[in-house]
């Protein structure tokens, strides 16, 4: 169960505590989105595309180990990288930016699925 999770946008890390214990998670970049998961098991997070590329999207289990390092799916074409990650209606969303539009993804942080992919404006 994580508690006390704190990050301010633009930092390149993030602190949490969970099982009694204090956590803090630092990148190179400054970090792009982070959020903590519904059911409180870890964290979604989108870091500098400079340094991941287009896998710069992860899902993080309470303990900050890496769960899922997503991949932009293939029929997104021209994807440059995640952009954020956010809730919508209780289902986690990823944003892909691409060079002409975005597209929505959602995500199951349970398995590491990305489905339902649909241009964004």
């Amino acid at each position: 169960m994580i508690e006390n999770f704190r990050w301010e946008n633009q930092n390149k890390f993030f602190t949490w505590s969970s099982q009694m214990k204090e956590f803090k998670k630092e990148y190179r970049s400054s970090i792009e989105s982070v959020i903590k998961l519904l059911d409180s098991s870890g964290f979604a997070v989108v870091l500098s595309h400079l340094d991941y590329g287009k896998r710069n999207a992860f899902i993080l289990n309470a303990d900050g180990r890496e769960r899922f390092n997503f991949s932009i799916p293939t029929e997104i074409r021209d994807a440059i990288c995640f952009h954020e990650i956010y809730y919508l209606n209780g289902v986690l969303i990823a944003i892909v930016a691409t060079r002409s539009v975005d597209y929505a993804c959602v995500i199951d942080p349970n398995s590491g699925n990305l489905t339902k992919f649909y241009e964004t404006r």
